[in-house]
């Protein structure tokens, strides 16, 4: 992978002075002294240029929110289950330091400079690029000092993504044994088995650590989604709340919640559940600074649903734009498969259509959508519901609604 340093100053051509052999020199000097947060930093920082020029070398748009390029990386499938884990439990790390959350111990800049390498490893490996011209990625990763029972903790928990994985609990405990606070590694594991649609192990890991890491935000947000996926929404909301009251202008927690409200309002059809579902989308949407299609497209959805058109005009159109211009950018990409939108994208554009009334263009969309990506049925079949419940909204009458749906397939 390239990173645009000139191996003979170490200099970055899109960042004057940086290098990212000094960065990880310095992780892993600090990291010697017992100086936490200061390893933290550094290792949360080599997260974020790697996530920043991997983008760029597929021709993507990079933000300065890590998160929203992880979740770039992820809907284009250039982030591997385990690694996005990794990558998002070495950003909230970050975030801890950064933001003085809470006091962080050896194990847990031990476990940052552990993401480290492991996203280091994946910047290098993924673009099947000669990473040598401008780093060493295997030399970069030796200066990590990193204990052998830590790397091959991280090697079984990445073994959750083969297809003939068993779970067994008793060598997750063990795993989850490496520091007093392995939350991290709990999240990652869970957060896998719910990717498999393992629910009832997810549910399993999910009650040995909300029971260990009480205050972990992940471990919560994760018991949140479990309750939700389990339809038990009356408890995800309960919790939910709870979680957001401590973390109020958290996307993460707000779109989650978000979601558990809207699918007990589809289950019950009690007016306050689509207003509260409503009220949280917005906020994400206004948080994200417009850049969130998912919390955008809910905001302007439920708007819908409750029967409130001026917001929809400018939220729908602006997701609208900032799609049509990524896909064209994505033409001009020298990997095919980077040539179009991933499945989410192209179906929030479509519906970002559909909101608008543009009945024809929509109907176009989605028909793409589908055709580029059998694979996805599951997001097919979510989209089609909202489909219905969004012609329903329009007035129209269920013949034409049926009629129109049954033309997209």
């Amino acid at each position: 992978m390239e990173f645009n340093v000139d191996q003979k100053t170490g200099s970055d051509s899109t960042r004057a002075g940086y290098a990212l052999e000094r960065d990880v020199d310095r992780m892993s000097r600090v990291g010697r002294v017992d100086a936490h947060e200061a390893a933290i930093f550094y290792a949360s920082r080599i997260l974020e240029v790697i996530a920043s020029d991997m983008l760029s070398y597929h021709g993507l748009e990079s933000t300065t929110s890590l998160f929203t390029n992880l979740n770039t990386l992820q809907q284009y499938e250039l982030i591997s289950a385990t690694t996005r884990c990794w990558a998002h439990g070495l950003r909230r790390l970050g975030n801890d330091v950064r933001h003085i959350r809470r006091s962080v111990s050896q194990g847990d800049s031990q476990l940052a400079m552990i993401f480290a390498e492991r996203c280091l490893r994946w910047g290098a490996f993924c673009t099947g690029s000669p990473s040598s011209q401008a780093y060493n990625p295997e030399s970069l990763c030796d200066h990590i000092e990193v204990p052998p029972k830590s790397r091959q903790i991280i090697e079984q928990i990445e073994a959750i993504e083969r297809p003939d994985y068993r779970f067994e609990l008793s060598e997750v405990v063990e795993l989850l044994q490496i520091t007093d606070d392995a939350s991290p590694l709990g999240a990652a594991v869970i957060e896998l088995l719910l990717d498999k649609q393992m629910n009832d192990s997810a549910g399993q890991v999910l009650g040995i650590c909300a029971s260990r890491f009480p205050d972990s935000l992940r471990i919560l947000q994760l018991q949140v989604l479990y309750f939700s996926r389990e339809k038990k929404y009356d408890e995800a909301i309960v919790l939910g709340e709870k979680v957001l009251k401590r973390n109020k202008d958290d996307e993460e927690s707000i779109g989650i919640l978000a979601g558990a409200y809207k699918r007990s309002w589809q289950r019950d059809r009690l007016d306050y559940l689509l207003e509260r579902a409503h009220h949280l989308y917005a906020k994400g949407w206004s948080l994200s600074r417009k850049r969130n299609y998912y919390l955008g497209i809910n905001s302007s959805e439920t708007s819908i649903l409750l029967g409130r058109l001026e917001p929809v005009e400018a939220i729908a159109s602006n997701i609208y734009r900032q799609l049509i211009d990524r896909r064209d950018k994505l033409r001009l990409s020298t990997l095919a498969r980077l040539q179009q939108l991933g499945a989410w994208d192209q179906l929030t554009l479509a519906e970002s259509a559909l909101q608008l009334q543009h009945f024809e263009e929509a109907s176009e969309l989605y028909r793409i959508a589908f055709r580029n990506s059998p694979g996805a049925m599951g997001s097919f079949q979510v989209a089609i519901e909202q489909v219905r419940a969004l012609l329903e909204a329009f007035g129209w009458p269920g013949n034409e609604i049926e009629s129109w749906i049954n033309r997209l397939q």
